[in-house]
């Protein structure tokens, strides 16, 4: 009740400050300006398997894995632990998701309700999981209440979206990895995020 009279009582002195010419026009008599929505453009199945074949030996190769044939959001991808994945039947839950705040990372819940949920991850991701597994004991990062994907070697803070973009994501979809060398994939010379391997997923599960 207080936010609609202040409402009106505002709608009032911007009509009389119209009327003196003290204001072009009435803010609160003006169309509301409405978002665009980003253009979604899902990789083809042929992109896709030519970018997982890149992945495969990758260290947060798995990432990639992970979004395009599980569907799932970057965050969770980062928010996933060991203790998540059930090695007999397969089974990945999905409980939380790693957001950047500036320079602060913080734990949260999935995006939406639904977004907790236990995938059944195929059997490419498994081995891809098994492999990093075994890396992760080496670095020291394999105790269950690690993160599958760290920031390094050794560490057990989660990885950031920004950085896993600029040192694996893009590289990739450019052609470079390294020192090694790599033709640039064909018509990925426009910049799409690992978002739209959620979408890719999306439409191949629909295909």
């Amino acid at each position: 009740t207080a936010c609609r009279w202040l409402r009106c009582a505002s709608n009032c002195v911007a009509s009389e400050s119209c009327a003196f010419d003290i204001i072009g026009a009435n803010p609160f008599r003006s169309d509301v300006p409405t978002a665009k929505s980003k253009k979604i453009n899902p990789f083809t199945e042929a992109e896709m398997n030519a970018i997982l074949d890149r992945a495969a030996g990758h260290r947060n190769g798995i990432v990639i894995y992970l979004a395009f044939l599980c569907g799932m959001r970057q965050g969770e991808c980062m928010g996933l632990k060991w203790s998540d994945i059930d090695w007999e039947t397969a089974e990945l839950r999905i409980g939380r998701q790693v957001v950047e705040q500036g320079a602060r990372l913080e734990i949260r819940d999935p995006k939406t309700a639904a977004g907790i949920r236990t995938i059944v991850a195929p059997a490419v991701v498994m081995a891809m999981l098994r492999k990093r597994r075994l890396a992760a004991t080496v670095e020291g990062c394999a105790r269950l209440d690690d993160f599958v994907i760290t920031a390094s070697a050794g560490s057990r803070e989660p990885m950031r979206r920004t950085n896993f973009s600029h040192r694996t994501w893009t590289k990739m979809l450019a052609g470079r990895k390294g020192g090694r060398g790599w033709e640039p994939l064909p018509k990925l010379a426009d910049h799409r995020g690992l978002h739209h391997a959620r979408h890719t997923f999306a439409s191949l599960m629909l295909q």
